[in-house]
């Protein structure tokens, strides 16, 4: 009898795994999908899906202070003020197009523009930063901030947007498919967005939040 309940103990987790077909999909607890873009949350659902899509230049360190990137290989500040930053080698939005400085620049572009209302926006007016993508290695941008702070990188704590899906900074406001270099892909269904694991070359590391989840709409 013992070693019929030995074995059984030990053929359980084999019988489980051949029935498995991987976890089921979780719902995301904040609250129904409204605003897919990552300028215009309206919801907590939305901000949820915007942080699991889209990756932010920077953002603030897990313990200890200070800010680090998912996206970024290197960053530093020149003697002039001037912001240096170098994308990591092998980034790419869910589409499969390469990422870059273009995207940055494209994206300060986007929030310094008066005709993009976004709260976001708004705030980065109050200290416009100009970019400049090095002719020569399409991995390095220049960011020059109207004045020098001890802690210039909270500027550039903002969602990284895909130059190529827009055609200017009006167009970031029609931005409704989510399209990021963050940790999960959101593809569109009938009733919100199924977000699968995306995870690149650039995040080696697992994200410890979800395998796949379902984020309805709002009805």
């Amino acid at each position: 009898m013992r070693s019929r309940v030995v074995l059984a103990v030990l053929l359980l987790p084999l019988l489980a795994g051949k029935r498995a077909k991987g976890p089921p999909p979780t719902f995301l607890e904040d609250g129904p999908v409204v605003s897919a873009n990552p300028l215009y949350p309206v919801t907590a659902g939305d901000q949820r899906l915007h942080a699991l899509v889209y990756d932010p230049v920077f953002r603030p360190k897990r313990s200890g202070g200070g800010w680090t990137s998912d996206v970024l290989e290197a960053w530093s500040t020149g003697d002039d003020g001037r912001l240096e930053v170098l994308f990591k080698k092998g980034i790419s939005w869910h589409d499969g197009e390469d990422a870059d400085a273009a995207d940055l620049c494209a994206t300060l572009s986007a929030l310094a523009d008066e005709q993009t209302s976004a709260p976001l926006a708004r705030l980065a007016r109050r200290a416009p930063a100009s970019c400049q993508v090095d002719a020569e290695e399409p991995r390095r941008a220049w960011v020059t901030l109207p004045v020098r702070e001890p802690e210039p990188w909270r500027h550039l704590a903002i969602p990284l947007l895909p130059a190529h899906l827009v055609g200017g900074a009006v167009a970031y406001s029609d931005l409704s498919e989510p399209v990021g270099t963050g940790p999960y892909r959101a593809v569109r269904r009938d009733y919100g967005w199924w977000l699968e694991d995306a995870r690149a070359a650039h995040r080696p590391a697992p994200v410890p939040v979800l395998e796949r989840a379902w984020a309805p709409l709002a009805a």
